[in-house]
């Protein structure tokens, strides 16, 4: 593979490095795995191995169905759905951690305390509790109903959405039938569908896909935001170094990959 790997010029400084060590990466497994993939059926979604009557795949203009039924676009948004799913049940478990730690945090458990009051305050009124209760009482408070809401009804249309989200907006997803509940349960919902021949339908299961992702971002990301900005900071522009200038040549330094911030702040 080329060096041109990247415009970023610390990306290709690295890349050389890593070849240089004979050490595997991205680029190169990326290369590597081009060369074989299966582009007629894997690549385009028209194949299928999730129940024992398989593995499947179509063959426009000669085999439009799997054996259950089902065509190369249901087959194609199904897999979405479930790409979906996962990226659900990681920020809704990152949230659920943002609501333990909260509750912990108000009950002095933690090494933490709570940040920035104003939004906690803000935040809590704008969800129905009260805003002048203590602060430590407030973030349990919150905390208890972040893990309330995650685990809401699906038939019961999702409080966070309504107090986020535009009329206008709210107004087009009921119309569409996609107006989500809580996120535990949308989650169990949607898995459901893509059970072979509970639904086959490919404006079904993206509807499904939609619905799931309206109910990650007011039932599991907007929460899990506020409540770290609440417990730590709300962010705000200042210098810093970054790239490669954040590493020490004097110390063994050790780069963690993720998000969720506990384990950084905590040390």
């Amino acid at each position: 593979m080329s060096l041109e790997i990247s415009a970023h010029e610390s990306i290709r400084e690295m890349y050389k490095k890593l070849k240089e060590d004979g050490m595997t990466n991205l680029w190169d497994r990326w290369a590597a795995q081009e060369q074989i993939r299966c582009k007629s059926f894997c690549a385009k979604g028209l194949s299928c191995q999730f129940c024992s009557n398989g593995p499947c795949r179509i063959i426009p203009g000669k085999l439009e169905r799997g054996t259950c039924g089902m065509d190369g676009d249901g087959m194609a948004i199904r897999y979405m759905l479930l790409r979906n799913a996962m990226g659900l049940s990681t920020y809704t478990y990152h949230a659920r951690e943002v609501a333990k730690t909260l509750i912990a945090t108000g009950e002095g458990k933690t090494p933490f305390k709570i940040s920035d009051t104003v939004k906690l305050r803000d935040f809590a009124a704008k969800l129905g509790l009260n805003p002048n209760s203590p602060v430590d009482h407030l973030a349990v408070d919150l905390g208890r109903y972040i893990l309330s809401a995650i685990n809401s009804d699906s038939n019961a249309s999702l409080k966070t959405v309504e107090v986020f989200a535009t009329p206008g907006r709210i107004a087009v997803w009921k119309r569409l039938g996609i107006l989500p509940g809580g996120p535990a349960n949308e989650q169990i919902d949607a898995i459901s569908h893509c059970l072979t021949n509970v639904d086959g339908d490919y404006v079904s299961l993206a509807k499904t896909a939609m619905r799931l992702a309206l109910s990650c971002i007011y039932g599991s990301l907007i929460p899990l935001e506020y409540g770290q900005d609440i417990l730590f900071g709300t962010p705000k522009p200042h210098r810093m170094n970054f790239d490669f200038g954040i590493l020490d040549p004097s110390y063994v330094n050790i780069v963690v990959n993720g998000h969720e911030p506990f384990v950084g702040i905590a040390s």
